[in-house]
This record gives C-alpha cells, structure tokens and sequence, in this order.
C-alpha cells in the first residue's frame, strides 16, 4: 500500500498526506508526477523532459528544485511501500488484559433488564432480535456487585494501579436502574466506605427516563448522581415512550423533571443531561428547541437503531424511522457546525502527527515500525467494565452479549489468556480485510459491533485510496476556509 497520498483542495491547493508518519505538507503537484514517473524511469534527463511537457510553466531550475525536494522526502519515508500484513500483526497478552483491568476507571452496573416503559424503539423491545441478550436473571442483588467491587478494589489498591489521581465512575444501566434502586443506594453507600490510594474518589452517572425520579430525586441529588434523562421532546416528539399499558409517559416525565429543577436548580445544572431519539414524530430542531426553552439544556441526538431489525418488524422501522437533518437554511447560518467540527477534531486525533492521543505518548515515544492491532478496537476493560444483571463480565455496554468475558459467580471469574486469545483470533481474521483500507491506521471502528460472517467479523466501512483522498480534501478544503476553527478544535477532547 502506498504510505504518501496527494490531494487537492477545493481552493486549489496541493498537499502530501503520509500515513506512515501522519504528516501533511503542503506542495506543488509536480512532486507527485515526480513520484508516478519515477516508477517507470530512472533516467534524470528523462524524466525532466517529461515534467517539462507536462509543466511548461516550469524552468530547469524550477524542476531542479522540486526534484531535490522530491529527493529529501523520499530519503526521509514518504513514497515508500506500506507491508499492511506485517504492520496489522499486532496481538495482546494476558498481561495487558490484568493490567487494564487493574486500571479501568468505569464499571457500569446493568442493576436490572426490567423496564416501567415499553417504548416502541427500544432496541430490548419486540422490533429487535435481541437472541443473544441473557435473561436468565432480570435483576441483580447486592452480592454480586460486591464481588466486582472487591475484586476491582483489590486491583485499584495495587501496584497494577498505575493511574495517577484517576477517579472511579460507577454507572448504573438498565433497563431502568431506579426500578431497582435498594441496590444502587447499597453500591453507593459501600463504595464510600471504601479508600482509594492516592486520593482517588468514587464518582456516579446513570441513565433513566424519570419516570421514578420523583421518589428518589432527594438521594440522587446528595450523592450528586449524574443523570442522562432520555426524552424525545414534546408531547407529540415523546409518544413512543409508552408505559405497559400503552398510555403515554411525557405527564410523568416531564413533572418530574420540571420538580427536580426547581427543587435542585443547582444539582440540575451541573449533573443532568438529556438524550432525545429521533423518530417520525420529530425533527432535530423542534426538539432541541423544546429541551432548550423548557429545561435549559441542549440534548443529545440519536436515531433509532437500525441493526437486528426483525424481519416482521422492519416495514414499522421505515415508518418510526427518522434521519438526523438539519434544514439547509440553518446549516447555511451556522458559522460553527459542531458535528463539523468533532469531525475535523477527529481528523487531527487521528490523522496529525502533532497531536497525542494519551500523554505517556510526550514521555514515550513510539517506534513507527512497531506492529499495531487492526482497528480501533479498545484494549479490553482499557475503558470500563460491564456486569450485566446474571453476572456476566463485558468491556462495554454497547456490544452484543456473545462477546462475554467472564462471569461473576462465587468469584470474579476472567481468564486473562483466553480473552486475550479471543482478541488475537479477531485480530488476525479482521486485519486480512484491514490490509486493504487507507483509513487502517487511524480506523475508529469497533470490531465487536460489526456483523459476524463465518464467526468473523465483517467491516462494511472500508476506505479506497479514492475515498481517503476525497475525505482528507474535505477535511483540509474546511480548514483551509476556516483557518481559526483550529483553535476551537484544540479545546476539545477527543477520545
């Protein structure tokens, strides 16, 4: 795979993209026809008579000039070959599978599968498949949360436990997690009894729909809970947020949410957030606008999810389905799209050798011929760590349950080797399909949420060398027109 890609800007500006060293360098376009016919010529007189008829613009020293600047870069790594299966062999061991988990920093709790609500959407609900999810115990008691804890307190205590000052944030996840709350008040009130080494202290969030928010909003408030309340809008943008009896939820919600503020306006402004979910009742901006003038708060926009559709289900999908579109008048009128600019941030994340993804990378420097691991794949409970209700062991809440690595039973069962050899085993399946994208290096994707095919993993978002050169020409031509949105991107975090 070629290491250096040239592209132009819609401003009509040439620059060099090297993936090997995540570079971009602005040039004159004769740098890359110097490249292209060289492959096939190595006679110099030839090759600038070529350029010549190519350039006419061009003196001799003109192209005397390019190709000793031509010459600089390739004898400092561009132009050269990228061996994609040699690079893509990157494996894990046990090793980093204790280590990580020794310093995971969020362990979310799934306290119960059990739900007040029946919203049409809800990917637990009748229009997914949902064959895999494990029912065999709805809700979760006291013991087995322990477990977790005092396994991980162990681990958080010990020399493993490199992190420095790195609070522990425990999530409560459901279903609803407030139709369980006698567990979520004995996890909180035992992690305060609990002492972390070097200060560290226990944090909390949760999702709810606030249907019970009411009867436990006092609580919440005194252990300043962060709440991520899930509420589609109005009335009208709400009705498939449903209660078993199919009657409506918004009243409820929404009183209770109006009583949380005036009761806690300070705890409200500080810990609570809001999710919407898009659907054929509702359009982004009636219900940004809506959260605004009622609560204060800009929301979360998500569409419903369009994977493990039922077969029987999928003609109601198309009809709740709506897509994230903003009016073209009001995409004209914003001087700063946020989406564009997460996705420039991620650009530079990704792509630019002058930004650093953790800060050991300003100690540590990596060894580019390193082999790393295909796709953006985290390392396993390198984030967080996930118990669901019967006491399975996940690295995160958003795959699906056949990629379970544990269990929580009498102890807290993880086999260090076998995660790690389930890794490698995708590792090395998904990167014979990585070897042929552009964007491997800097891949974001997630290999536990793609389909399986044959056991395997299946990436349907691979980029060509075309589609690579086309999204950074997008991503340069932004910036090129919007040179201090650099400095609003340097604010935010991306990770």
């Amino acid at each position: 795979m070629d290491s250096t890609i040239y592209l132009q800007t819609k401003e009509g500006n040439g620059y060099l993209y090297d993936n090997r060293h995540s570079c971009m360098i602005n040039c004159h376009p004769v740098i890359q026809t110097m490249f292209e016919l060289s492959q096939h010529n190595n006679d110099t007189t030839e090759l600038f008579r070529q350029i010549k008829n190519r350039y006419p613009e061009l003196s001799f020293n003109d192209i005397e000039y390019y190709y000793s600047k031509y010459q600089f870069f390739k004898s400092n790594g561009l132009f050269t070959d990228i061996d994609m299966e040699q690079y893509l062999s990157g494996k894990i061991s046990a090793e980093t599978v204790k280590v990580q988990l020794a310093n995971v920093s969020i362990v979310v709790f799934q306290v119960t599968n059990l739900c007040n609500l029946n919203c049409t959407y809800c990917c637990y609900g009748d229009m997914y498949e949902n064959t895999d999810r494990d029912v065999s115990c709805n809700v979760m008691d006291f013991s087995r949360a322990k477990k977790v804890l005092d396994f991980l307190y162990e681990r958080w205590n010990s020399e493993m436990n490199i992190s420095q000052n790195s609070d522990i944030m425990i999530g409560f996840y459901g279903g609803e997690p407030l139709t369980n709350f006698s567990l979520i008040q004995q996890i909180i009130e035992y992690t305060q009894s609990l002492h972390l080494k070097n200060g560290a202290i226990f944090k909390y969030n949760m999702t709810t729909n606030a249907m019970l928010l009411d009867k436990y909003m006092s609580y919440l408030e005194k252990y300043k809970v962060n709440l991520l309340i899930s509420l589609d809008g109005n009335q009208v943008h709400n009705s498939y947020r449903i209660d078993k009896q199919g009657n409506p939820s918004f009243d409820k919600v929404f009183h209770n949410i109006k009583s949380l503020k005036e009761k806690y306006p300070i705890y409200f402004e500080q810990q609570v957030q809001f999710n919407s979910v898009l659907n054929n009742n509702s359009d982004v901006i009636s219900v940004q606008n809506f959260i605004f003038d009622e609560f204060g708060k800009n929301t979360g926009i998500e569409q419903i999810a369009s994977a493990g559709i039922k077969k029987e289900k999928k003609q109601l999908f198309k009809e709740l389905y709506r897509p994230y579109i903003l009016p073209i008048e009001t995409e004209q009128n914003r001087k700063r799209n946020y989406r564009e600019l997460k996705d420039i941030g991620f650009f530079f994340y990704y792509h630019m050798g002058n930004s650093y993804r953790h800060y050991i990378d300003l100690i540590i420097s990596e060894n580019e011929n390193q082999p790393r691991l295909p796709t953006g794949t985290c390392l396993p409970f390198s984030r967080k760590v996930f118990i669901t209700p019967s006491g399975g062991i996940y690295p995160c809440e958003r795959i699906g349950f056949k990629h379970i690595l544990g269990k929580v039973t009498g102890n807290m069962n993880i086999n260090y080797e076998q995660v790690a050899e389930k890794y490698n085993s995708f590792y090395s399946a998904i990167a014979k399909q990585c070897m042929h994208c552009y964007n491997a290096d800097s891949c974001g994707a997630c290999f536990m949420q793609f389909e399986l095919k044959d056991g395997v993993p299946f990436c349907n978002s691979m980029m060509s060398k075309e589609e690579f050169q086309n999204y950074l020409t997008d991503m340069i031509s932004y910036l090129e027109v919007n040179p201090d949105s650099y400095i609003e991107i340097n604010k935010m975090v991306f990770a």
